[in-house]
Formats: structure tokens, C-alpha cells, sequence
């Protein structure tokens, strides 16, 4: 089942709000990517232009998860 980018932005979200509520740890928000990746599935089902957006977000909660350090 394809998602769009508007359900993935928001499970993405969704994901960042209950790592937000967890304490920091080794391999912190590492669980969470793989289930964002369950979530959007086999990305080169989904249309070039739509497989390129989905890429970014996933991209930017990977980069958000590693360089979280737990400070606004």
C-alpha cells in the first residue's frame, strides 16, 4: 500500500513526539526509522517525484534523530 507524503510526514511526526517522552540512549530513535521504513514499505513502488519527497522526510527524521541531543 503506497502512502503519501502527508501520511508519512505525520507518522514521522507521530514518531518524534513519542521519542520526545523517552530518555536518551544509545541507538536513540534507531527503532523508530526502521518502523518508518515499515510504514512507508518498498519505496520504488511509489513515482519518481513522490519517491524523491519521501526520501527527503525520511532523510530529515533520520537526521533529527541523530543529532538530537535532548536541548530547544
Amino acid at each position: 500500500m503506497q502512502r503519501t507524503l502527508k501520511q508519512v510526514n505525520a507518522k514521522a511526526n507521530k514518531l518524534k513526539v513519542y521519542l520526545l517522552q523517552c530518555t536518551m540512549h544509545e541507538n536513540f530513535g534507531d527503532q523508530q526509522i526502521r518502523q518508518l521504513d515499515d510504514f512507508i514499505g518498498d519505496i520504488y513502488s511509489y513515482p519518481y517525484n513522490e519517491r524523491q519527497a519521501i526520501n527527503a522526510e525520511r532523510k530529515a527524521f533520520f537526521d533529527w534523530c541523530t543529532t538530537w541531543t535532548g536541548k530547544y
